[in-house]
């Protein structure tokens, strides 16, 4: 409800029903995390995966594991995106070339 109040462009929902009733009822456009996220990658795409490493370095692997390189750390974060319904955000990280 938040985002609809909020004048938002995109509604981002994994809820099938809810996205096809926003859809109808407002005109929104309604995508999918993985979807969503796909289209904000790959606006830059070498800036947006530099950014995603940064991310996970601090907020994952920091207290794991400080010396891991940056291709390793993409690698873990493809891995992720694969494994929490991602594939279109795995694939474009998977893509970028920024080592």
């Amino acid at each position: 409800m938040s985002a609809l109040w909020g004048a938002c462009d995109v509604l981002v929902t994994e809820g099938q029903r809810l996205a096809d009733e926003v859809g109808r009822v407002t005109g929104l456009d309604v995508q999918s995390p993985d979807v969503f996220l796909t289209y904000a990658v790959d606006v830059d795409l070498p800036r947006a995966a530099r950014a995603l490493v940064g991310m996970a370095r601090t907020r994952w692997i920091r207290s794991l594991d400080g010396e891991s390189a940056d291709y390793e750390v993409r690698a873990r974060l493809i891995k992720w995106a694969r494994e929490n319904r991602l594939p279109s955000l795995a694939e474009i990280l998977d893509q970028a070339d920024v080592d």
